[in-house]
């Protein structure tokens, strides 16, 4: 019998009509016949309906594909509220207030010389390649790229401005040069609002108009060509393909390298700082890095002119080995699942994030700043990654001859920042990086800041079959503002291949996965493991008891979605059903999923497996076993109302066996009442025996147990199994175990100082230099075939003082010369009166008051000796005729080349012996100083030649001739050795006597009394 029809009201902008439905009828049925009581530039994509005019809840009525108009609640008189937009029309005349839509006829986005029309938004992928070098024809016409580039590809992008009320003198419908809209890629715009990069579709914009111009009316180009560094294969010219033939047509040409002006993704936005918050407690708990990918979807970005954001939604963590410096990443085998969950989401693979972070030690959570403008942001090994990503993930596009251009995959590093912060930084590689690592061109380097450029050369000197290296330069602005091109070979800046982009939070979080507190996968390392009963907590089942809605609220999870893919209990249908109430979290299609037999399913088990399966056993049991030691487990029987046992493997399959390390027999009341099922699991030569009361728990309680092995199915019944010991130590808890785990991962982050570094070292090298030379080696081996054996000693035998073992090594610590610990230990025997060849008995003991005496005497004579050279300085200008050389006590440094060349005109011995030092030690190390420029000279000179234009100084300078070295002088020498005090004083007296002049005072006097000076010595002048 056919259902009784029922009458709906529907109310618009345009007024209310009214349409007799079907109860049993589908929503989107109605589309139809809503449209046709609309006006006809309704789009049908943007068709909602609500049950109150304002502040309803909004659906689009796509989206209620398989939704009966009964299921919601209507009733026959209801009223529904529609809401729309209009569709853009081409020529100028839309009713939408939005202009920025519409298209000239001479805008900068036309593809084959037309305007971009309205179209229907299908991703597809770009079709497969046959060659890396294959163009494709009319990509225009094939190649279908996303919603998002469709849309942007439809819109106008300039920039609008308002009338200048200085400049412009127009009415309000008017426009000149300083009010009419800015392109998209306008370099004023950008410098106003300090954007650094354009973006993509900007940058499409730019090199297109300049490529095809309709004015010209030429056959129509796509602008976009990927960057090709390899050598094309098949080239026309018919010789041996590379590298048995290359010609100009198939080498590729110069790379130069500059920064990339454009980027392809504008800014990255996480959906939740939660998502950071989760991502991070794997480091906060284990002290390694982590590597997670991201996956979300891309939007347009308003702060940029047709910008495109990437929107993180969820962080999956693939199978990984952690360490405190860096991540390995194991082989990911479930890729595809999380990828087709995501696609379920309406989602997708968008980037990479990984840690760099070092605990800064001072217990405030602050870390270390290793990435700043002094040192790197993102180093060559992580460019390297990060291309082989994006080459994964190319971006399809019509503009391209290829079909593709470019990547949207982004790559985010959270380290430490200038002020102990934790931050995140977002990057993406340049497009000739990408090609670059493609054809093996650079390599990561050992310094971060750096990338090196292969070589085209193998080990072995030949040239290199594999790859070929092309000439690689790139572009920079010296310290005089000119760009100038520099060789990249061996190395070149990182910087440039990559470009920055920014990132950050939305005001009020708003992601699809807002139940994300299930488990994280992989997060073994540090105790969190998923599980079905993780799973059954979360869906709200708890025994025979179903809490459904909390089932379907708790479904918005990416972590939980992709472990029930993993089960494989639902459909596809019902999967994709399950993925669209967690992204929608519509509850009428979230009750739907619970009628359906998947889901039912689903819960069942989830009630059956309620209890935590038994673990694999840890290695201290393991250890334990092979030892023959049994382990006591009574917490695991508490929980699985069962025993657990642990037993060597070579009791396995033995009646009787023993009870405990005491040899007791097993007791034949321990035995009663109780059989051994057939639940026996393998791992690692342990052989772990589950066992229960045949009457208390039923056969489905048991859950991830294998069956015994076939060798041991005929006696494993009559097996008799002991009771476990009360007496034999516990086994680990989750909680000490997470301790544990804990205080490991902190001794592995900690980093040994220079000090404790220094320690290990000598302790290394001092256990090193005890060791014997072992018989192993090839030395004793040498040795013991010239006659030696082990403990005697080399040379001839019968030398009773020949050593046995070598001579002991005696590190030399601090930089100074070997011998000058000993000329300190000669001085202090001297100043302390010790003889060399006194008694050991005899050495005198320097007390406190001897010691300071000493050290007061040194520093006088230290000051006393600088005031000699003082006055050397101040007799040489006297006596060289520069009266007034030192006027106040300030030495006349202009001068100073002319008394050294009036003083040193004259033979050594001549000058007085008072300041004769003085030009002797300035000869000295004069003499010095040519020898060396000579030696520096004499290298890139050969030897054997003889010019004989040569005059006498050019020879010495050559090295050709001696220089003379005058003798020893005797009276200098003697004068040397008088003491600082004597010295000084007769150089004061000289100058008195024959110059006025008083050393003291630091003043010439114009007559012999020298009258208002205070006296001859230091003490009396104060």
């Amino acid at each position: 019998m056919a259902s009784k029809t029922i009458l709906l009201r529907f109310e618009s902008k345009n007024g209310q009509f009214r349409l007799t439905v079907n109860p049993t009828d589908q929503f989107p049925t109605l589309l139809s016949k809503i449209l046709d009581n609309l006006p006809k530039d309704v789009d049908s994509r943007t068709l909602t309906l609500s049950n109150k005019p304002h502040g309803g809840e909004d659906r689009l009525l796509t989206s209620l594909g398989g939704v009966e108009i009964e299921r919601v609640g209507l009733r026959h008189g209801d009223k529904l509220y529609i809401k729309y937009k209009e569709q853009p029309q081409i020529n100028g005349n839309s009713a939408a207030p939005n202009t920025t839509t519409v298209q000239p006829h001479n805008s900068s986005n036309r593809l084959n010389g037309l305007p971009i029309l309205p179209g229907e938004d299908i991703p597809v992928s770009p079709l497969p390649q046959t060659s890396p070098t294959t163009t494709i024809k009319n990509p225009w016409e094939v190649i279908r790229q996303s919603p998002l580039d469709d849309r942007l590809d439809k819109k106008d992008g300039k920039i609008p401005r308002s009338m200048d009320q200085k400049m412009c003198r127009h009415g309000p419908k008017g426009m000149c040069d300083y009010c009419m809209p800015l392109e998209p890629y306008s370099p004023k715009y950008l410098e106003d609002k300090k954007i650094k990069h354009l973006s993509f579709h900007s940058h499409l914009r730019k090199i297109n108009s300049a490529t095809n111009k309709p004015e010209l009316k030429s056959s129509y180009m796509p602008p976009l060509s990927e960057p090709y560094y390899r050598v094309k294969p098949d080239c026309p010219s018919g010789h041996p393909q590379w590298p048995d033939g290359i010609c100009t047509k198939c080498q590729p040409s110069a790379i130069t390298l500059q920064p990339q002006p454009f980027r392809m993704v504008d800014h990255v936005e996480f959906a939740s700082p939660s998502l950071i918050d989760s991502f991070l407690n794997f480091w906060r708990i284990g002290g390694a890095q982590r590597v997670g990918f991201l996956y979300g979807h891309y939007e347009e970005y308003t702060e940029v002119p047709l910008g495109i954001k990437a929107v993180v939604e969820a962080i999956y963590e693939p199978p990984q080995i952690d360490e405190i410096d860096g991540c390995t990443l194991n082989e990911w085998e479930n890729e595809k699942d999380v990828d087709e969950v995501a696609r379920l989401c309406g989602l997708q693979k968008v980037g990479v994030i990984f840690t760099d972070l070092i605990d800064a030690g001072a217990g405030d959570g602050s870390v270390l700043c290793k990435r700043h403008i002094d040192s790197y942001y993102l180093s060559s090994l992580e460019v390297t990654f990060s291309a082989r990503l994006q080459a994964l993930n190319p971006k399809p596009t019509k503009w391209s001859d290829t079909g593709r251009f470019g990547s949207n995959f982004v790559t985010c590093v959270v380290s430490g920042d200038e002020d102990g912060g934790i931050a995140i930084s977002s990057f993406q590689v340049s497009n000739s990086a990408v090609e670059m690592v493609r054809a093996n061109i650079v390599e990561p380097s050992a310094d971060p800041t750096v990338m090196l450029v292969q070589s085209s050369e193998e080990e072995d000197g030949s040239e290199s079959r594999t790859r070929y290296i092309p000439e690689v330069f790139y572009r920079r602005i010296n310290e005089y503002g000119a760009s100038v091109q520099e060789n990249a070979k061996p190395s070149f800046p990182v910087e440039y291949l990559y470009v920055t982009l920014t990132h950050g939070f939305p005001k009020e979080s708003a992601g699809i996965f807002n139940a994300s507190d299930f488990s994280i996968e992989n997060r073994e390392a540090i105790g969190e493991v998923q599980e079905l009963r993780n799973v059954a907590k979360k869906l709200g089942v708890s025994g025979d008891k179903v809490e459904g809605d909390k089932g379907v609220r708790s479904v918005a999870d990416f972590h939980l979605l992709c472990f029930l893919h993993g089960m494989g209990v639902l459909s596809k249908q019902e999967e994709s059903l399950l993925c669209h109430v967690a992204q929608t979290h519509d509850l009428a299609e979230g009750f739907q999923l619970l009628n359906t037999p998947g889901w039912a399913t689903l819960l069942a088990i989830l009630q059956e497996s309620g209890e935590r399966p038994p673990k694999r056993p840890s290695p201290a049991t393991y250890q334990a076993a092979r030892n023959g030691f049994l382990y006591d487990s009574d917490q695991l029987a508490k929980r699985h109302k069962k025993n657990l046992h642990v037993i060597p493997p070579h009791y396995s399959g033995v009646s009787g066996f023993e009870d405990d390390a005491r040899g007791e027999p097993a007791s034949g009341n321990k035995q009663k009442g109780r059989r051994l099922d057939s639940i026996a699991s393998y791992h690692d030569n342990i052989l772990v025996v589950f066992f229960r009361r045949f009457d208390s728990i039923s056969e489905g309680s048991f859950y991830g147990l294998m069956a015994p092995s076939q060798e041991d199915e005929d006696d494993y019944m009559s097996m008799a199994i002991p009771e476990p010991s009360s007496t034999l130590s516990r086994s680990e808890t989750s909680v000490q175990r997470r301790a544990r785990q804990k205080r490991e991962a902190e001794a592995r982050a900690h980093q040994p100082s220079k000090a404790e570094l220094a320690r290990q070292a000598e302790t290394k090298r001092d256990e090193a230099l005890k060791t014997s030379l072992p018989t192993t080696s090839k030395g004793f081996q040498m040795m013991a075939k010239l006659g030696f054996k082990a403990g005697s000693a080399l040379g001839r035998e019968g030398n009773e003082h020949a050593r046995t073992e070598p001579l002991g090594v005696v590190v030399k610590e601090g930089r100074a010369g070997v011998g000058l610990e000993g000329e300190k230990k000669r001085k202090f025997r001297e100043d302390v009166g010790v003889q060399d060849g006194a008694e050991e008995g005899n050495k005198k003991r320097e007390t406190e008051g001897e010691f300071r005496e000493r050290q007061g005497r040194e520093r006088e004579e230290k000051r006393l000796e600088g005031m000699c050279w003082g006055a050397m300085k101040v007799l040489e200008g006297f006596e060289s005729g520069q009266n007034g050389g030192e006027v106040n006590g300030l030495h006349d440094k202009e001068g100073e080349g002319e008394v050294e060349e009036k003083t040193t005109a004259k033979p050594t011995k001549q000058i007085n012996v008072l300041w004769r030092g003085l030009v002797r030690d300035r000869q000295e190390k004069e003499r010095e100083r040519r020898m060396r420029y000579d030696l520096h000279q004499s290298l890139s000179r050969n030897a054997a030649y003889d010019d004989p234009d040569e005059d006498e100084q050019d020879r010495q300078a050559w090295g050709r001739e001696e220089e003379e070295v005058e003798e020893e002088d005797g009276e200098l020498e003697e004068f040397k050795q008088l003491e600082p005090a004597e010295r000084l004083r007769r150089m004061v007296d000289y100058l008195r006597g024959k110059w006025r002049y008083c050393f003291w005072c630091k003043y010439q006097y114009p007559d012999e009394e020298m009258e208002g000076c205070p006296g001859l010595t230091e003490d009396e002048h104060g």
